[in-house]
């Protein structure tokens, strides 16, 4: 069976889910605390994510509209137009009901996919519209993506590893 890598690409806004899967297994122990009131931080959540929610539902929705009537190539920005705003959504969802820190790890990486799938949103559209700069800034916006990615996951990884440490 051969994998196209269309479809890899498929995949790629999946990855904040390794980064967090990695933090619950490296800490399972502290997983089914509850989080402090600071931690829940629930208003500070949901303003974010309905902001963004709201614009990945505009981006799927205007995109759709486009790509309908003009055949544009828009169909990888609109499924990570999609993808970005479930991924928000159900996020949105967890955020509710979060209560141990297993949920926000798992709410924070639903967030972290949308923010993802916005980005290759941009860069698909990038893409579609055949300009000289499409590569330039894809590659800005992978490397500032990664980067804030990155140092989330080792700012959530220190705390972590303290509050194990004050645990034994």
């Amino acid at each position: 069976m051969c994998v196209d890598t269309g479809d890899l690409l498929y995949l790629l806004p999946f990855l904040p889910l390794l980064g967090r899967s990695a933090i619950i297994a490296g800490f399972v122990p502290l997983q089914n605390d509850i989080l402090s009131d600071e931690e829940h931080d629930r208003e500070g959540y949901r303003a974010h994510i309905l902001a963004l929610a709201g614009l990945s539902f505009i981006g799927v929705s205007a995109f759709a509209v486009v790509e309908t009537t003009l055949k544009t190539g828009l169909s990888w920005a609109i499924n990570y137009f999609l993808l970005s705003f479930f991924a928000y959504m159900f996020s949105l969802n967890l955020v509710y009901v979060k209560g141990r820190r297993w949920e926000d790890q798992l709410a924070t990486a639903l967030s972290e996919m949308g923010t993802l799938s916005l980005f290759l949103a941009l860069i698909a559209t990038l893409r579609a519209t055949q300009s000289n700069a499409a590569v330039l800034m894809a590659g800005v916006a992978t490397f500032v993506w990664v980067m804030d990615h990155g140092y989330r996951i080792y700012l959530d990884w220190s705390h972590q590893s303290k509050l194990l440490k004050l645990r034994k």
